[in-house]
């Protein structure tokens, strides 16, 4: 960092780790970046790899989650997501929005089924992470529950988890409802 830049860490917040609370907006760091591993781009990958990456990347995250790295986790969540994600209209043979959709259109209901179990995990994975974050984060965290509750109606852990972020933002009426 150079003087008067800000650093975004995770949320869109700028915080620094308690070891540099004595720097001021108008001190030089410097960081040293080691890769930890290289993940191959998934664009132009075949479904069944994409799924596969999207797993691995969601089981790193419920990795995360176990030492407390919510934010680490929810970029995680959100590009295992990312490899899941159709762009879908009420009938998606009327509209190929992108190549991924294209993948939609040639896999089998089972397939899909697959698919929208795992959004929908990945997407409460999601609203836990949120909800982790703090108060901040809780729309969005409730926003992820809506979503899984888009692609799976009746889903008790979405019903339930969306009930816990409206009683904690005093919407007991809604939460009875949920």
């Amino acid at each position: 960092l150079m003087p008067g830049d800000l650093q975004r860490f995770g949320g869109g917040t700028t915080t620094l780790h308690s070891r540099y609370s004595s720097l001021s907006q108008t001190d030089a760091v410097q960081f040293e970046v080691v890769v930890l591993s290289r993940i191959s781009a998934p664009w132009g990958q075949d479904l069944a790899t994409r799924l596969q990456m999207a797993l691995a990347r969601k089981e790193h995250g419920n990795a995360l989650i176990a030492h407390s790295a919510w934010d680490a986790a929810r970029i995680k969540y959100e590009s295992a997501f990312r490899l899941v994600e159709f762009q879908r209209t009420e009938d998606a043979m009327d509209e190929v929005v992108d190549e991924i959709s294209l993948d939609a259109m040639r896999v089998s209901p089972e397939k899909l089924k697959e698919i929208t179990a795992i959004k929908v995990s990945l997407n409460l994975n999601l609203a836990s992470a949120f909800d982790k974050m703090g108060p901040a984060f809780a729309k969005e965290a409730e926003s992820r529950c809506n979503l899984a509750l888009e692609e799976h109606p009746a889903h008790p852990k979405a019903l339930y988890r969306r009930a816990l972020l409206r009683e904690k933002k005093g919407d007991h009426e809604a939460a009875r409802t949920d």
